[in-house]
């Protein structure tokens, strides 16, 4: 098969990252729960508002789960189906497919990575002005700021790496099957059968032979014939 290895790799990884941004996002969201608890022993009539970064969590899980599952299945077509042949219309398949999980991927870490770098937590409490809980902030050393917070910027930069291995298999992909598509299907790969990649061989040798042949034929003959005014002359000479 075309690009089979490459393939397989980039598959598992973008299955691994995805799985790593997944636990971490769920990390981030225990992380905010336990910081609203916290909110709420400190101040019981507090509110720690936390759902923007909560929303952009679950979008990035969402589209890593998507990912994760695309790979997933294509891991399994490549091992069940090593040598299948291709249409155009698998191919467009294939590629729709993963346009549209690179797509969901984009939209959901653009605003998950804004969101990060611009926004924080906001903690009110009735009775309590903005400057006081900020006072208030400042004497326990907490951070509201989702940049600040460990769990949610690990999770957006594996989110990203994890697209760019989703995108470099879809270049993978995207070639195998255009190949397959142009050429038929890789006889010389490492899952053929023996008699397949024998007559794979014999077929391109017997190219090359018949090539060569048609090579040979069409040079001119080196050896030359003698003018008839000098087979006349020896002729003559002879007698």
């Amino acid at each position: 098969m075309y690009l089979r290895w490459q393939r397989t790799f980039f598959f598992a990884l973008t299955q691994a990252l995805c799985i790593v941004s997944v636990s971490l996002a769920s990390w981030a969201l225990a992380y905010g729960i336990d910081k609203q608890h916290k909110a709420k022993r400190i101040l019981p009539s507090s509110t720690l508002d936390l759902s923007d970064a909560f929303a952009v969590g679950g979008a990035v899980t969402a589209a890593a789960g998507v990912a994760s599952i695309l790979c997933l299945c294509m891991t399994i077509w490549t091992i069940i189906f090593p040598r299948k042949s291709e249409t155009l219309r698998s191919v467009r398949i294939k590629e729709a497919m993963f346009a549209f999980a690179i797509g969901f991927f984009i939209a959901t870490l653009i605003p998950a990575t804004y969101i990060t770098a611009t926004k924080s937590g906001q903690l009110t409490a009735p009775g309590l002005s903005p400057a006081v809980i900020q006072t208030l902030l400042k004497a326990t050393g907490e951070k509201l700021a989702y940049k600040d917070q460990t769990p949610i910027i690990a999770y957006v930069v594996v989110g990203w790496i994890a697209l760019v291995s989703l995108i470099i298999s879809l270049v993978f992909v995207s070639i195998a099957a255009r190949k397959t598509l142009k050429y038929g299907e890789d006889g010389t790969g490492p899952l053929s059968p023996p008699e397949h990649q024998e007559h794979h061989v014999a077929t391109h040798h017997n190219g090359r032979v018949h090539d060569a042949s048609e090579s040979e034929s069409g040079r001119p003959s080196m050896a030359t014939e003698k003018p008839l005014g000098e087979k006349t002359l020896g002729t003559a000479q002879h007698v």
